[in-house]
């Protein structure tokens, strides 16, 4: 997928560009991160959708090219540049999602809660930033959470995680080794550099579980693609009716500009959603599927489709492979409407013909 990420244009070398002081970049990013952390704790009061990086849309087009050439130049000389690419998605961009973003700050929101004060906390560079333990714990689990009980867990981390792998990532940071001279604390860039790249890894493996959802149980006609009723009841049968009427449309028009970003045909064009775009509005929206025997995922309002509903979704993708459009909407339809009963759905009975549905 050709995901857009907020600094994609800038890529390209810029005529009259030029590289930029270490010290200066840091600076930049420090600025961002702190911006950023008092935005989105307005949105967050007023019931908003939190934005994308602050600052960045009012710098001059050239200071952009500037400051995104000069990470890249960085990049394998400092950590937190490494990790600021990687959270603008310019560093593995088809994992790109607006969470990578959205974990990092709020972690430095748990950890510095007067955000005014952050780019100063970060300020003494690499490696010479601290934290204690117990904050580091909190700002992955939050600070009202028992660390006896994952279902109090608030993070994004837990989105794509699973209890398992967030639990494992809990003892790491409790058995990382602190620095004696800084009355044991935690380098900071050491604990971030693990929380990243676990969650990277776990979104990873979240990856390749819905690219199989995908083709082995929504995409039952096996054509590699959905339309707009294959679409609806497949966001219905994982979320659980979370999403009403408007919301579902809403997440179709925002299907339909992720294909036509892939596939560079006009929005309106748009009549089915591949796979590539499915993957990266279920990373937006947390349409994931529940827990299963092998993986066990938090479980959050958003609902899912659970274990024994996907494996009678994959009994019912064989037959709707043969059939129409419609007999396959009526199976999820079906699996939809039983998802919170301990009864097996019906199996279907194959029709002489298509036109019988």
């Amino acid at each position: 997928l050709k995901t857009k990420h907020p600094l994609a244009k800038y890529e390209k070398r810029m005529k009259g560009a030029k590289i930029l002081p270490l010290k200066a970049v840091l600076d930049m990013i420090h600025e961002i991160y702190e911006k950023k952390a008092i935005a989105d704790a307005v949105d967050e009061e007023k019931g908003k959708e939190k934005d994308g990086l602050p600052g960045i849309p009012k710098m001059a087009s050239k200071k952009c090219h500037e400051m995104v050439l000069s990470m890249i130049k960085y990049k394998d000389e400092n950590v937190r540049i490494k990790m600021f690419l990687l959270m603008a998605g310019i560093e593995e961009r088809e994992m790109y999602s607006p969470d990578h973003c959205n974990l990092l700050i709020e972690i430095l929101r748990r950890l510095y809660p007067v955000y005014e004060g952050i780019r100063e906390q970060l300020d003494d560079g690499v490696d010479n930033v601290f934290i204690p333990r117990r904050d580091a714990v909190r700002a992955l689990t939050s600070k009202d959470a028992k660390e006896s009980d994952p279902s109090t867990y608030k993070s994004v981390f837990t989105r794509v995680s699973t209890v398992k792998a967030f639990k494992l990532l809990l003892k790491k940071v409790q058995s990382m080794p602190g620095d004696n001279t800084k009355g044991g604390k935690l380098n900071f860039d050491h604990f971030l550099g693990s929380v990243m790249g676990l969650y990277m890894e776990e979104r990873k493996r979240r990856d390749q579980e819905v690219r199989e959802t995908f083709a082995s149980t929504l995409d039952a006609d096996g054509s590699g693609e959905l339309s707009k009723a294959e679409f609806i009841l497949a966001v219905k049968a994982l979320v659980n009716d979370r999403f009403d009427g408007s919301k579902l449309e809403i997440l179709w028009r925002e299907a339909q500009e992720h294909q036509a970003h892939d596939t560079g045909q006009p929005k309106s064009e748009v009549t089915q959603i591949s796979v590539d775009p499915w993957l990266l509005l279920c990373h937006r929206n947390a349409i994931y599927s529940k827990a299963s025997d092998d993986h066990d995922y938090f479980v959050h309002d958003e609902g899912g489709m659970s274990a024994a509903t996907m494996a009678c979704a994959n009994e019912h993708a064989a037959i709707c492979s043969q059939l129409g459009e419609v007999t396959h909407a009526r199976a999820l339809s079906q699996l939809f409407v039983q998802q919170e009963t301990n009864t097996r759905p019906t199996r279907f009975t194959l029709p002489r013909r298509c036109d019988q549905v």
